[in-house]
């Protein structure tokens, strides 16, 4: 995927999802609407939800990767490649709709 393009490939599920949530980050601060240190990420989604900003940051495509992200980082059942290459489709969704 081309938002990944000059990474060194995952070798877990886990650093592929927190590698496209990083992404994410990224473009909410070039578009605005950085998360704050002292949000959480479900603190960031519904201030992205509340902001104005929704029609950049489409709901369900937001709230479903950071989902996949707590996961990742909190969960103790593993992510799967699967829920990873999931995570990069939601960003390719998201990105298409910042253009």
């Amino acid at each position: 995927m081309a938002v990944l393009r000059g990474l060194l490939p995952a070798k877990t599920p886990d650093q592929k999802i927190f590698r496209v949530y990083e992404i994410f980050l990224r473009l909410g601060r070039r578009f605005g609407c950085p998360r704050k240190t002292c949000e959480t990420p479900l603190e960031y989604v519904r201030r992205l939800q509340t902001s104005g900003k929704i029609e950049l940051f489409p709901g369900e495509e937001v709230e479903e990767l950071t989902s996949l992200f707590l996961k990742a980082r909190y969960s103790h059942e593993p992510v799967s490649w699967q829920q990873a290459a999931i995570s990069e489709q939601l960003l390719k969704i998201i990105r298409s709709k910042l253009k």
